[in-house]
């Protein structure tokens, strides 16, 4: 590792995360590649963002980046075996409190115009008769005895949202710091920070951040993030942090077991090589095989 570079331990935290779609089968969320969440901090100081509510929570939505992201973007690489493998880096914009919601609210109102265009619906119909009240009454008993957080009554949601899953996450955190680095210039003959970041054999790994998140269902998995607000850099980024990956866990070329089946198709604990689950993926092979099979089909997960 470069001799200037350090990583700091973070104050380790916890948090329960709600995600959310329409009810069974119409995932048009989740299969579209946007993750709608309700995190929660646990034993945590009082949020500072307005976005937060009274109970310590914030709505959030990450969704595949767009061709021009509008909000922070964060460049995510699991805890993989296969360091070579470029798809293991996912991209998403991230959104947040009433920005989430409204952003939802225009993937519905997609969902509802092509509907109507269309001989198949796509969405579920909740009016008159059709009200399906099952499906809440099911989502209740299913987290008994948790209390299902709900989006405020002021969104006016035609379509209910039900949550398809519950998390429970403890995550210690460090982040690289090097001093030696200066902030990027705006000087008009300076190269461009990104630039450089890409074509330096020995680029910095500073503000790069590795989570280790233990969850409430056994599984453990570690990430190396870095939330950018310029487009421009997300190809450096993507690098530093590939880079950052072969430094913690090298070119690891030997199959890894995956257990429980976490790693295959089956529950057969069969032998992989590609990049390691996430809580979510996991969750879902372990408790909602259906949601989990159509996230493959649209493409939103991989296997």
């Amino acid at each position: 590792q470069q001799q200037q570079q350090q990583q700091q331990e973070e104050k380790k935290i916890q948090f329960t995360d709600w995600y959310f779609d329409l009810a069974e089968p119409h995932w048009v969320l989740s299969t579209r590649d946007c993750w709608l969440r309700y995190r929660q901090y646990i034993d945590t100081p009082t949020a500072t963002s307005n976005d937060h509510d009274t109970n310590g929570g914030i709505w959030q939505l990450k969704r595949g980046l767009p061709k021009s992201p509008t909000n922070s973007t964060t460049v995510t690489n699991n805890n993989l075996p296969n360091t070579n493998d470029t798809t293991s880096t996912t991209v998403y914009e991230e959104i947040e409190g009433d920005a989430a919601i409204q952003a939802v609210l225009s993937i519905l109102r997609e969902g509802d115009a092509a509907s109507t265009n269309s001989n198949e619906s796509i969405l579920p119909d909740y009016d008159g008769t059709n009200n399906n009240n099952n499906d809440i009454e099911q989502c209740d008993t299913q987290f008994s005895p948790y209390t299902i957080p709900t989006v405020p009554h002021e969104y006016n949601l035609r379509h209910p949202l039900i949550p398809f899953a519950r998390i429970e996450t403890t995550r210690s955190s460090w982040v690289w710091r090097d001093e030696s680095i200066l902030p990027p210039t705006t000087t008009t003959n300076a190269k461009p920070y990104h630039e450089f970041e890409s074509t330096n054999k020995n680029m910095s790994f500073d503000g790069l951040r590795v989570d280790i998140d233990g969850t409430d269902f056994g599984y453990m998995v570690g990430e190396v993030e870095c939330i950018v607000n310029d487009e421009g850099v997300v190809q450096g980024t993507k690098e530093r942090i590939r880079r950052l990956v072969v430094e913690l866990v090298g070119e690891i070329t030997t199959p890894v077991l995956g257990e429980g089946g976490d790693g295959g198709d089956d529950a057969s604990g069969r032998l992989h090589t590609g990049p390691a689950l996430g809580k979510l993926e996991t969750y879902l092979i372990r408790r909602n095989k259906k949601h989990y099979d159509a996230c493959i089909r649209a493409g939103s997960m991989k296997k």
